[in-house]
């Protein structure tokens, strides 16, 4: 999900490009021994150890090639010292061990040739990036431009010649950033090596489906973790139309997708035609067409869920991964909500039916949409089950809300890691200033026409009670809705299905990621993603390193073999039901100083997630379905 106004999640906001730097980027290869047995998890640390210590010397490098422009061998220079510094950083990843290795040290972030492979639609000339070769912005679609906008999205047509995929594609339309709606375009990010058997790890991005960008995370560095550590594979992101352009939805709209009657869901049917180009051409990069994993964090875990839950979507994928909102009840929204937002563009765009929506400029209807009062994620998510711009139930791309379906395992069967952050919420609890008695009184009119007032005075009062850590400027209040949105938007829904796929047979694994990215005992949602994607600052500390090389390796091992624990270290149990019906264990993810990766043998939040499931069982069922509770 996103944030109001201009400021993006942390994590989701687009990344600049990379910059590209005329003189020749050097590279120094030195031998490093390891003292133990071989370990794949030793070598991952290793090359994480040289990738961070070799960013550190890219700031000094950068400065200093500014300040003595024009002067000989500044880059050499600079990226020797590099290489030197990598050993002893290295040689301090606590805890592991392995062979001996080769430590290749990149001293500039420069292209380094070019590369160029030949798929099912054309021939494409992309570039080195380190280990890795990247071809960037790819078209998987025609630009949905004319009359194509509101309209599924239709595949690009082969090319001939060589395609320039040097570069970046424009972000799609999104609030204050701009963009473009010539935006359905994808990245891969290959090893140097291509033996067409390789996973492929398919990254769906978040935003509350309204802003953000395929390229936002770093694919170039993951890959090259994963090349360089032995465990190579293929990275994939991607883009998909976003707000209005992608996730309107109305009865209106049906007209507009002959072939089968969709409401909207145009984003969604993006990410599906993107899935089905890597069917058709991951194998020209070295990839396995049947070792597929799509993973996203937030509204891109949403959109996972999505595709797990509909029928149109099977075959194309192996695995599913969901950070922080899988399965979660802003996921979709009902059609009467759609049709809500609809009408509200209807006013805010001066527009009477859709053609005069299609017909005008895109700039103009993003201005539109903007305008709508209170249509943007995410001003208040406590006791709120929906945001604006989610799918839509529509009874064609969703015949039902995944949270149901899931319920009744009609979900595709394929093995999945589903978790969230500790303080998911945190990111969404504006007012740090807030007092107890305006929250339990906004508790109440929240949740008490469905739960009762007695049982939801009881569990404001208990959420107010819960001891928590001592931080500057946050009020017991403010704690108090951080755990409240962490359980209703993510821990709970995210347990829950768990609970409800294992006792279906599905193998899946949960996790609670708990590192804070700053030193305010607050694990922030996205926190996680730049350890996933092993792109970490400059200033990381060895342990830091070491969480990281672990979460990337779990990822990889489910893409590549369906279980994050095939041959990793420390084992990641499945989550089973024992024998009172609880769903357990989860994995939790932190530092070796804070208790490293433990198996945490016990269900999760039992009390807080008992009231919001029944909660959110009701609360996101249509209008006509609910029942109020005295």
């Amino acid at each position: 999900m996103a944030l109001m106004g201009e400021a993006f999640i942390l994590g989701t906001a687009p990344a600049a490009p990379a910059t590209r730097f005329s003189s020749k980027p050097q590279r120094v290869t030195r031998e490093v021994r390891e003292r133990g047995a071989p370990s794949t998890l030793a070598s991952a640390a290793m090359v994480l150890a040289a990738g961070v210590v070799a960013k550190r010397r890219m700031a000094d490098t950068r400065a200093t090639a500014v300040a003595t422009r024009g002067k000989k061998r500044v880059l050499p220079r600079i990226v020797k010292s590099a290489a030197t510094a990598t050993a002893p950083v290295a040689a301090n990843v606590a805890g592991l061990t392995g062979p001996t290795m080769k430590l290749v040290v990149f001293g500039g972030t420069g292209y380094i040739g070019r590369a160029a492979v030949s798929t099912a639609d054309g021939q494409l000339q992309g570039v080195w990036k380190g280990e890795v070769r990247a071809f960037q912005g790819i078209p998987f679609a025609r630009p949905p431009i004319g009359d194509l906008r509101l309209r599924p999205p239709v595949a690009n047509p082969p090319w001939t010649g060589l395609r320039d995929a040097s570069s970046v594609s424009n972000p799609c339309f999104q609030p204050k950033t701009g963009g473009s709606e010539d935006c359905l375009y994808l990245n891969v990010y290959a090893p140097k090596t291509a033996s067409g058997a390789l996973p492929c790890l398919v990254w769906i991005h978040g935003g509350a489906y309204e802003i953000g960008v395929g390229w936002g995370q770093n694919g170039t560095a993951l890959a090259d973790f994963y090349q360089r550590s032995g465990q190579p594979a293929v990275v994939v992101t991607l883009n998909y139309r976003l707000n209005v352009f992608g996730f309107l939805g109305s009865e209106a709209l049906r007209s507009r997708d002959p072939a089968h009657g969709s409401t909207g869901n145009y984003g969604i049917q993006d990410q599906r035609l993107a899935l089905q180009w890597v069917q058709r051409n991951i194998g020209a990069f070295g990839g396995d067409p049947s070792k597929v994993m799509i993973f996203g964090q937030s509204a891109g875990a949403g959109s996972v869920s999505t595709h797990l839950s509909s029928e149109r979507s099977k075959g194309l994928f192996s695995s599913a991964l969901m950070e922080s909102g899988g399965f979660s009840g802003w996921d979709v929204q009902t059609m009467a909500e759609s049709e809500r937002w609809y009408k509200e563009l209807l006013k805010t765009s001066g527009c009477k039916d859709v053609k005069c929506l299609v017909d005008m400029a895109g700039i103009d209807l993003l201005t539109a949409y903007e305008k709508i009062p209170n249509g943007r994620c995410c001003k208040s998510l406590l006791g709120s089950p929906f945001i604006p711009w989610a799918p839509t139930v529509d009874g064609v791309e969703l015949l039902a809300h995944p949270y149901d379906l899931v319920t009744e395992g009609k979900v595709h069967k394929v093995p999945m890691v589903i978790g969230t952050n500790a303080d998911d919420g945190a990111t969404f609890a504006y007012n740090v200033s807030a007092s107890k008695e305006s929250f339990k009184a906004t508790f109440e009119r929240q949740f008490g026409a469905l739960m009762g007032p007695r049982a939801t005075s009881e569990r404001a009062a208990a959420y107010l009670e819960e001891p928590h850590p001592s931080v500057a400027n946050r009020t017991t209040a403010w704690w108090a809705e951080d755990r409240e949105v962490t359980d209703q938007d993510f821990g709970c829904p995210t347990h829950w299905a768990a609970a409800h796929l294992a006792k279906q047979g599905f193998h899946v694994f949960q996790y609670l990621y708990s590192h804070p990215a700053k030193e305010n005992s607050i694990t922030f949602h996205s926190d996680e993603l730049k350890y996933v994607f092993t792109d970490l600052p400059a200033n990381a500390t060895v342990e830091e390193l070491n969480l990281s090389t672990h979460i990337a390796t779990y990822w990889n091992r489910l893409a590549a073999h369906g279980n994050p624990s095939w041959g990793a270290i420390p084992s990641w149990p499945k989550t089973e039901l024992d024998e009172q019906g609880v769903a357990r264990p989860y994995l939790k993810l932190d530092v070796a100083s804070a208790g490293g990766i433990q198996v945490i043998n016990e269900s999760f939040r039992p009390e807080q997630c008992a009231f919001m499931s029944a909660w959110l069982s009701r609360a996101i069922k249509p209008p006509e379905e609910l029942t109020l509770v005295v």
